[in-house]
């Protein structure tokens, strides 16, 4: 696994992403900011991940791109129902695709891509976004991959879930 380093310059892998959240989130930093250093975190934690991307749903029913690093992807908007993607958010599941040559909804996003992992970004009901995960390496998300992505997704619900709470009145 690859090392990278947090806000405080300690040495974090994939493990290591939720107290660098955290840590982000007590030093007032910006959803974005957050979103864009834990893909990169993310991304770097393993080197199976491809393309590490954040889809974030909007009212519309439309998932949009947020940040990502990997190949350019002509999915920039991604509807509801459509692709691995939007049917993880349709079905309110996450979605491991060992080999994305078996899915009939797989929108290709690289002719490299073998395997995808679609983990939701949610709290008390409401989706917020969805980490994107692509592998050229056909079952490249096993459970413990799968597992370390969803805690680093529900820490960054809770960015989200305090993102959308009224100011507080003086």
């Amino acid at each position: 696994m690859a090392l990278t380093l947090g806000l405080s310059g300690k040495k974090t892998g994939g493990d290591g992403i939720c107290p660098v959240i955290e840590e982000m989130m007590d030093a007032g930093a910006s959803l974005e900011e957050i979103l864009r250093r834990t893909v990169d975190l993310l991304h770097n934690s393993n080197r199976r991940f491809h393309w590490t991307g954040i889809y974030e749903l909007f009212p519309d029913k439309v998932l949009r791109l947020g940040p990502f690093i990997g190949a350019p992807t002509d999915h920039v908007f991604i509807a509801v129902g459509r692709g691995v993607c939007g049917t993880a958010v349709a079905e309110n599941r996450n979605i491991n695709v060992p080999d994305v040559s078996k899915a009939p909804n797989y929108l290709a996003c690289s002719a490299a891509t073998r395997s995808e992992l679609v983990v939701l970004i949610r709290r008390q009901g409401t989706i917020y976004a969805q980490i994107d995960l692509d592998s050229h390496e056909l079952n490249a998300f096993d459970p413990g991959t799968v597992a370390e992505v969803e805690k680093i997704a529900d820490c960054l619900a809770r960015a989200y879930a305090l993102r959308q709470k009224p100011a507080s009145r003086e």
